[in-house]
């Protein structure tokens, strides 16, 4: 293995994990923001929020770590747009597809969380919207970036 490849392949995941990371804030301060009011969860801001982040329209290390809802309120737009913008040509379908999955994810977990706000867990939630992104090829991964990350390649599924 070359240098080369190692720093960009380190560097690579230290921006997956930011993205993650930011993605679980947003999460965490969004459902805070939620039980304050009695207004709905806001889903179609939370999934196009999701869909930017993981974008590679977004460098992750310029987002803050603090207040993130706040920060993306003015940069995101609809689900569909997010998804438009980082992968212009693909069909509506597929649009469709993972928009609609990642709605229901939120969904089930709002529904669960009207019960109980521990169950289940933010992280659990934070992780199965970024396997979703990774399964539905949202993210795509070059074979010297394949690791962990792609939820298959070289080490299979988690």
């Amino acid at each position: 293995m070359s240098l080369q490849y190692s720093v960009r392949s380190m560097a690579e995941d230290r921006r997956w994990q930011q993205r993650v990371r930011l993605f679980g804030n947003l999460l965490l301060e969004t459902v805070e923001g939620w039980c304050r009011t009695n207004a709905e969860f806001p889903m179609e801001r939370t999934v196009a929020s999701a869909l930017y982040l993981f974008s590679p329209r977004c460098d992750p290390f310029a987002v803050p770590d603090a207040r993130v809802r706040e920060h993306l309120l003015v940069i995101v737009g609809t689900p569909a747009a997010e998804y438009a913008r980082t992968w212009p040509r693909r069909t509506d379908a597929e649009k469709s597809e993972l928009v609609d999955s990642l709605s229901k994810i939120l969904s089930e977990a709002v529904r669960q969380w009207n019960s109980d706000l521990q169950s289940p867990p933010i992280e659990q939630v934070n992780q199965q919207i970024v396997a979703e992104i990774a399964v539905q090829k949202y993210v795509v991964f070059h074979h010297y970036e394949t690791t962990g990350r792609d939820y298959g390649g070289f080490f299979g599924s988690h």
